[in-house]
């Protein structure tokens, strides 16, 4: 074991360190395993963009070890879920895109004005290489770059088949919540932001033939810690469940295939509802029309994949 893990460092110039750090850890640490750290490493060496990340930020190479989505999650669930998302992005995401979504700012999926003349944009990116809640970053900001909401998850996998896994869900930061969403929502036609970037998610998967979503359970969430942060103020479960989302074992809910929409605001008559629920459904659709253009690229661009070292 030590000869191969001495082969691995030779492999990976510049993480050497870190591989070692897993030798060592897997001595006291009995939910280490071989098999999954094996698993970990080559997959960071398999490919230049992640061999990049893990020597910027070298946390992102450690990631396994620490809680990570689901405090469900064994080490080699969490080695799971990491391989699962990085092979789906690496054989779904062209490399220029990709090169915006964990290097530089994001990617800017669509922007569009609200009721009120406003801008907005909506972005696909990162919220840090070591950020433990989940790999891409889905926001919707204003023109001010003040975030609305965002959603961070990972395309993980179950019986060989990807799905997205939300770790996080949150809405403007305070303490200009409440102004920022209150405008936002009547620019929206009283789609409330965290709906609209639900439904930007589930367009997301449609976009990539996902046909899952799963949404962590509060009590499993890894900033809430089964309660031990008491600055963790969110309730997943009841916003889930508002969606249709089903409890399961594994500490998600599983979502419906078709995500519902509960009118926020109160009804005078039925043609204004009417009206409402059209300009609704035509921002929606405009906003999903630019998202799906700026991610339709030839199905056969792939980011290269450097092939693996025999061992």
């Amino acid at each position: 074991m030590l000869r191969c893990f001495r082969e691995w460092m030779k492999r990976i110039p510049g993480i050497g360190p870190f591989i070692y750090y897993f030798y060592l850890r897997l001595f006291y640490d009995k939910t280490i395993t071989a098999d999954a750290t094996y698993r970990w490493i080559t997959l960071l060496r398999s490919n230049e963009l992640l061999r990049q990340l893990a020597l910027k930020r070298p946390s992102f190479a450690t990631k396994p070890l620490g809680d990570y989505l689901n405090m469900k999650y064994r080490f080699s669930e969490r080695v799971h879920s990491l391989r699962s998302h990085y092979e789906f992005v690496l054989s779904r995401i062209p490399k220029n895109q990709l090169v915006s979504i964990l290097f530089e700012e994001g990617l800017v999926l669509a922007e569009f004005l609200g009721k009120s003349g406003a801008s907005y944009r909506v972005t696909l990116g990162t919220h840090s290489a070591s950020h433990n809640e989940g790999e891409l970053l889905l926001q919707l900001e204003n023109a001010e770059n003040q975030i609305i909401s965002f959603v961070i998850f990972n395309v993980g996998s179950i019986n060989g088949k990807p799905r997205i896994e939300v770790g996080c869900l949150q809405g403007a930061v305070v303490p200009w919540e409440s102004i920022l969403t209150k405008m936002a929502t009547k620019d929206f036609h009283s789609t409330r932001p965290k709906h609209l970037i639900m439904a930007l998610l589930y367009e997301l998967s449609r976009c990539w033939n996902i046909d899952s979503i799963a949404c962590i359970k509060t009590i499993e969430q890894v900033k809430y810690n089964r309660g031990n942060n008491p600055e963790f103020y969110a309730d997943y479960d009841r916003f889930w469940e508002e969606l249709g989302g089903i409890p399961d074992d594994s500490g998600f809910y599983i979502m419906p295939a078709q995500l519902s929409h509960r009118d926020k605001a109160t009804i005078r008559k039925d043609g204004a509802k009417d009206r409402r629920h059209r300009r609704r459904l035509e921002l929606k659709n405009s906003v999903f029309a630019t998202v799906r253009t700026t991610l339709d690229y030839p199905r056969g661009a792939r980011l290269e994949v450097l092939p693996a070292a025999k061992d």
